[in-house]
């Protein structure tokens, strides 16, 4: 099954740290309904943070489930990681003031 998902640069708070963060975050949306918060993008993502806010995605893999062992296992390390593919028009992501 593909899901729908948007990301939106938020400040989250770190149970590891135990202080506010950036971070960009992924929801789940279907038929135009914001569903919930299901993750984040990797934190060396953070510096185009502008050019992510707003992305529309749509999964197209789990790597949990991949015939590739490094991938599954990738995944596994990272608690969840899966492919995307962009919805949004691609130039929004190099547009400039980043």
């Amino acid at each position: 099954m593909r899901s729908n998902f948007y990301y939106v640069f938020e400040l989250y708070f770190s149970l590891e740290s135990e202080k506010e963060e950036d971070a960009v975050a992924a929801y789940w949306v279907t038929d135009g309904i914001e569903r919930c918060r299901v993750g984040f993008l990797p934190r060396y993502l953070l510096g185009k943070k502008k050019a992510f806010h707003g992305i529309l995605v749509q999964v197209t893999e789990l790597l949990s489930d991949s015939d590739n062992a490094t991938d599954r296992e990738r995944s596994r390390k990272n608690r969840g990681v899966v492919r995307v593919a962009v919805l949004t028009d691609r130039n929004a992501l190099f547009r400039d003031g980043d």
